[in-house]
């Protein structure tokens, strides 16, 4: 009797035990991957991931692609490279910055004695001339339209007194005497070891 009812329960644990096991396989065959199911919880207004051109820069180091409104834009991202992320100043609305149209000399000067908060880890620079083309040839839409030729700071080698331009309307670069004028742009350069430590704010999640 007793060897009976030992039978009995070890089967019908058994029988339990498979029918579990049946189940959980089954659900999880047929339920969709989802990542409530695989264990990723999103944050669905932060999240971290490659700064590009084109994204907007705010004030407290933040970006996003679509714009935030209740955010004051520091710069509209215009160049990733070599651990620096470059924005466009002229788009800012903490100050009133604009491009300027001077010689070779005066722009110099205007970069030299340019005033602005930058903080530890941010410069203001001036394109060299291979930055001016790789941004310039991929001009982004939400930074204010430039226009005409623009000075790099890269002289030319073979004559003193000419530098590197580049001309929107021929898209070319090409030297030119440091005497005529042409436009240059104050641009902020931000130093980040990792680009995936910065924060962007996707609104569109």
């Amino acid at each position: 009797m007793n060897t009976t009812c030992f039978l009995i329960g070890t089967s019908f644990f058994i029988f339990a035990a498979c029918s579990l096991i049946f189940a959980a396989c089954f659900f999880a065959f047929f339920s969709p991957i989802n990542d409530n199911n695989i264990g990723i919880h999103k944050n669905k207004k932060e999240k971290k991931e490659l700064i590009k051109p084109g994204y907007y820069w705010y004030e407290d180091d933040t970006f996003s692609r679509s714009r935030i409104p209740d955010k004051k834009i520091k710069a509209i991202v215009e160049l990733i490279e070599d651990d620096f992320i470059y924005g466009d100043l002229t788009a800012s609305e903490l100050f009133t910055i604009k491009e300027q149209q001077l010689t070779w000399d005066d722009a110099k000067k205007f970069f030299e004695n340019f005033s602005y908060p930058c903080k530890e880890n941010e410069k203001i620079v001036w394109y060299n001339i291979h930055q001016l083309i790789k941004v310039l040839k991929k001009a982004c839409s939400r930074c204010h339209p430039r226009v005409g030729c623009h000075w790099s700071c890269s002289e030319c080698c073979s004559l003193q007194e000419n530098a590197y331009i580049f001309d929107l309307h021929l898209n070319d670069t090409f030297d030119t005497p440091k005497s005529n004028k042409h436009y240059v742009r104050p641009v902020i350069a931000m130093k980040c070891s990792n680009n995936f430590s910065l924060i962007v704010i996707d609104m569109s999640l």
